[in-house]
């Protein structure tokens, strides 16, 4: 007969020398450094000023293709759009025109008044419509009032009141963290530095 007597013995790793190997690992995961892809605060600017851009660029088109009033406003360092159901001014909450709240680093500034291609804007005659509507003064809340309340309109004719935003970052002595969003009287609404836009009409 044949017989083989096996002299090692097989080990496995004890619990202590788990925790130790895990240990290690934690420790030399704590000491690498993750690269950050953050914005800087000039393309955070950048991005905003031109998403507002494009939103209401498409909210014009679906005030046009919908035959239905709608409206912007600025509203706590964020933007809303608002649609106007023949008596009073509803938040639109459904994507892509959902409320928005900017970045903690850029801070927003609207211009209505005083803007050199505002005179005989057809559309700041609309303003006084809502006002008056009966509905709309039942409100007893000033505070309510302004905040169901555009500041910029958008017809189904195509045409929007004129207006111009300002997005920096809030720091005056940064000049060159500053991008303008414009709309002067129909889309596509103008975006860029406040030396890219030199040509428009006034």
């Amino acid at each position: 007969m044949y017989s083989c007597n096996r002299n090692k013995v097989e080990r496995g790793f004890t619990l202590l020398e788990v925790l130790l190997v895990l240990a290690l690992i934690a420790i030399f995961a704590s000491m690498v450094k993750i690269p950050t892809f953050s914005k800087s605060i000039d393309e955070q600017i950048e991005e905003e000023a031109k998403r507002i851009a494009v939103l209401v660029d498409m909210a014009s088109e679906y005030a046009i293709l919908n035959n239905q009033l709608l409206g912007f406003a600025i509203k706590d360092n964020g933007y809303e759009f608002l649609a106007f159901n023949g008596k009073s001014w509803q938040v639109i909450s459904e994507p892509p025109l959902e409320p928005r709240q900017l970045p903690d680093a850029v801070s927003m500034e609207l211009s209505l008044d005083g803007l050199p291609w505002s005179e005989n804007n057809l559309v700041n005659s609309v303003s006084w419509q809502a006002e008056e509507d009966d509905d709309f003064s039942l409100q007893t809340d000033e505070k309510e009032q302004e905040a169901k309340f555009p500041q910029v309109f958008l017809l189904p004719s195509g045409e929007l009141s004129a207006f111009e935003i300002v997005l920096d970052s809030g720091d005056f002595e940064v000049a060159n963290h500053k991008m303008l969003v414009r709309g002067v009287f129909t889309t596509p609404v103008r975006v860029g530095r406040e030396e890219e836009l030199q040509d428009d009409l006034y």
